[in-house]
């Protein structure tokens, strides 16, 4: 009578030890599906936020050239009045930027 006892308790333990790790292998195969949508977002986030930097970078060149083309314009009129022809004259010695003709 112990030894069916003894058979019947392995058994049941055998049993709910077979049922615990199906129910931890369920958890882990459920974990690791979520953590593979969650990295699937982050990786789409992080994709976004990279984009995101080139689209910026894109922009400051893009101002950048637009910025030299606009200097370049702005040199070629401050080189003559746009109005009268005049040509900008440099005095060295005050510093000071003159339209006007030379007088010496």
């Amino acid at each position: 009578m112990f030894e069916s006892f003894d058979i019947l308790s392995s058994a049941f333990h055998a049993l709910i030890f077979s049922l615990y790790t199906l129910v931890l292998l369920h958890f882990i195969v459920n974990e690791h599906a979520s953590n593979k949508s969650t990295n699937s977002i982050i990786y789409k986030n992080l994709n976004f936020m990279l984009r995101s930097e080139r689209e910026r970078e894109r922009e400051r060149e893009k101002s950048t050239e637009e910025g030299m083309v606009v200097a370049t314009v702005q040199g070629s009129l401050t080189k003559y009045n746009g109005i009268t022809g005049i040509p900008k004259v440099h005095d060295p010695g005050s510093h000071n930027h003159k339209w006007g003709v030379c007088a010496t």
